[in-house]
């Protein structure tokens, strides 16, 4: 998804990192874009080759270390949530959440998952991943669950759009909710 200029850029200064350590240019891509890693690839070819091979030793334990939670470590899905009941001041648990991929117009094309948030608040792992790069909405069933506490809510349902642009990133969406209003951010 790259500029053409940018993808000719990182050729050469990989052409030349190649011939000036020896070995070639490692970085751990996740998260970052083709413009990020051609800055560091830039700023890293000032470097000594003492250094590079320090840096490229570092940037290899991530790879790996990312690559070994994906496979053994991690169970959480691509994208978690928290509900924290600013009126109350504990986590909201038993609040019903679902995950919608949304089509090019912005209506739900397709439900990803469903869930209910634990005693924590929280759902972390209701589906496998990874999700691909796109437009989603949680929905947050929130007037369903003040009603069964007795309490009366301004929001039936909050509904969350945000994007996906790095399939291989973890997005925490948190929700603070309140019986009026509410607030998000993105997470990690």
């Amino acid at each position: 998804q790259a500029e053409d200029s940018v993808l000719q850029r990182l050729k050469e200064g990989n052409d030349l990192y190649l011939e000036r350590y020896g070995f070639i240019f490692i970085v751990c891509a996740t998260g970052k874009s083709a413009s990020e890693m051609l800055d560091l690839l830039e700023q890293r070819l000032d470097n000594s080759r003492e250094q590079e091979v320090h840096n490229a030793a570092q940037e290899q334990i991530r790879i790996t270390e990312l690559r070994l939670e994906k496979l053994f470590m991690s169970t959480r899905s691509p994208v978690t949530t928290h509900i924290l009941d600013l009126g109350t001041g504990i986590p909201a648990a038993g609040v019903d959440v679902s995950l919608e991929r949304m089509d090019s117009k912005g209506a739900p094309a397709e439900t990803i998952a469903r869930g209910t948030t634990d005693g924590d608040g929280r759902i972390s792992d209701w589906f496998a991943g990874p999700l691909q790069a796109g437009h989603y909405r949680l929905c947050f069933h929130t007037g369903s669950w003040f009603m069964a506490q007795g309490r009366e809510s301004f929001f039936p349902v909050v509904n969350l759009d945000f994007r996906v642009t790095d399939e291989q990133n973890h997005y925490h969406v948190p929700l603070l909710l309140n019986q009026w209003g509410y607030s998000t951010y993105r997470g990690s």
